[in-house]
C-alpha cells in the first residue's frame, strides 16, 4: 500500500484534475490540465483507480475536441489538441488516425486553394484579353493590325477558356 502521504497528495490532485475536467481544460502542456494531474496523481499513488479513469477520459474528451474541430474545418484547433495529446500520451491509437486525418484535410484545402487560385489567374486572363477585344473593336481593329487585333484578342480568350460564359458570350456578339 503506498504511504499516506502519497495517498492524500494524489487525493489532492484527483481533486484539482476534476476542476479542470469539469471547466473543460482535457489537455495542455503547462501541467494545469486534467490529464496532466491525472497523471501526476497516479505517479503519487500508482495504481490508482479513479486517476486512471479519470486520465482517460480527458484523453478522450481532447480527442473528441480535435475531432469536431477537424470536422468543423478548424485545422488549427485540431492540431493544437492533437500536439497536446501526442505530449501526454503518445501511443493513443486514436492520436495517429486523427493525425492522418488533419493532414489529409490540410492537403485537401490547399489542393482547393491552389484550384481556387489557379481558376481566378485564368479568369483575370480571360477578362484582360476580352477586355483588349473590346478595346480593339472601338478602335476600328477587328482584325488589322494582325498581331493586336480584336479577333486576336478574342483567340487568346477562347484558348484559355473556350467554355467559359464570358468567352461564350463574347462571341455571340
Amino acid at each position: 500500500a503506498p504511504p499516506p502521504d502519497a495517498k492524500a497528495q494524489a487525493a489532492t490532485l484527483i481533486a484539482r484534475a476534476d476542476a479542470a475536467f469539469a471547466a473543460g481544460k482535457f489537455v495542455a502542456t503547462d501541467g494545469s490540465s486534467a490529464a496532466e494531474l491525472y497523471r501526476a496523481a497516479l505517479k503519487a499513488e500508482a495504481g490508482n483507480r479513479r486517476a486512471g479513469e479519470g486520465f482517460e477520459g480527458s484523453i478522450d474528451q481532447a480527442l473528441r475536441r480535435a475531432e469536431e474541430s477537424l470536422l468543423a474545418g478548424r485545422l488549427n484547433d485540431a492540431g493544437t489538441l492533437a500536439a497536446a495529446v501526442a505530449l501526454i500520451s503518445p501511443d493513443n491509437p486514436r492520436l495517429a488516425f486523427l493525425n492522418t486525418q488533419i493532414s489529409r484535410e490540410q492537403a485537401r484545402m490547399n489542393t482547393d486553394a491552389s484550384q481556387r487560385r489557379a481558376f481566378e489567374a485564368r479568369q483575370a486572363a480571360i477578362r484582360s484579353s476580352l477586355s483588349a477585344m473590346k478595346d480593339r473593336l472601338q478602335r476600328g481593329a477587328l482584325v488589322d493590325p494582325a498581331s493586336a487585333s480584336a479577333v486576336v484578342s478574342f483567340r487568346e480568350a477562347e484558348a484559355i477558356g473556350a467554355n467559359d460564359t464570358t468567352v461564350q458570350a463574347a462571341r455571340e456578339t
